[in-house]
């Protein structure tokens, strides 16, 4: 017979049964009836009981080896929880730097046919969201362009003008455009206003940029009450300049 399901046994009551067995008074089967236990489960026990037995007679023997075994596993628990907040702190950084990344980069980071990560897995542990992933730039069209084209000249030609008055002169020409479209294109071309300022300086110098001799100073010549730059032979002095070529491509200069 069987006992009941969901019936358990102490460790005490399993030690009164297996000493049972052992003065053999009953036989096993009687046993079983008696506490519905199956045989095999008596075996067991009996079993497990004979194999330790001996630490009756060996509790320090037993005890040390339980706390050499301890010890062990927190020597091993110490150096896996090292290396854990090493990887940690290897991860974190690594993540910082991915996310640094512009989306460009970022997106060629993806492996669309990775074995164990999904794409949505992958954007998660990048920082970005799906449609980030799946979204294709549209190029912008010829009429756009030409509206670019048509700031930068205005800008240009009026470094003091605003988007409101770059728009007004665009309204003036002829182009259906908003303010807020304006002013879109202009942060795309780097393009803002330049306003006078206070200072009486033709450049605001960065302080931390050293400052360079000026190798002409001694070229310089009085002519009665004008100056002039005197260099007496040739390919003693060079000068150059920048000029900027707008070609057919979207706010590209050369």
């Amino acid at each position: 017979m069987s006992r009941k399901k969901g019936q358990t046994y102490t460790a005490a009551q399993k030690t009164k049964i297996v000493l049972e067995m052992l003065r053999e008074d009953m036989t096993t089967s009687q046993i079983a009836t008696k506490y519905k236990i199956t045989s095999q489960s008596l075996g067991k026990w009996k079993t497990q009981f004979l194999e330790n037995a001996s630490l009756a007679f060996d509790v320090g023997g037993a005890t040390k080896a339980y706390r050499d075994e301890i010890e062990e596993l927190k020597t091993e628990n110490d150096g896996l929880a090292k290396a854990l907040g090493k990887a940690t702190v290897r991860a974190d950084f690594a993540v910082k730097k991915l996310k640094s990344l512009d989306l460009c980069n970022t997106k060629a980071l993806i492996e669309s046919k990775h074995q164990k990560l999904s794409i949505s897995e992958q954007c998660e542990i990048f920082g970005i969201s799906r449609s980030h992933y799946y979204y294709q730039p549209v190029p912008m069209s010829q009429d756009n362009i030409k509206l670019l084209h048509r700031i930068d000249e205005i800008a240009t030609d009026n470094s003091k003008y605003g988007y409101r008055f770059i728009y007004e002169q665009l309204k003036e020409d002829g182009y259906a455009v908003g303010r807020n479209r304006v002013l879109k294109y202009m942060r795309i071309l780097g393009i803002q206003a330049i306003y006078s300022t206070k200072k009486k300086l033709t450049s605001l110098k960065n302080q931390a940029h050293p400052i360079y001799k000026y190798l002409l100073k001694h070229y310089w010549t009085k002519v009665g009450r004008r100056k002039t730059v005197y260099i007496p032979t040739p390919n003693e002095v060079w000068s150059g300049d920048i000029t900027y070529i707008r070609i057919n491509m979207e706010g590209l200069c050369i």
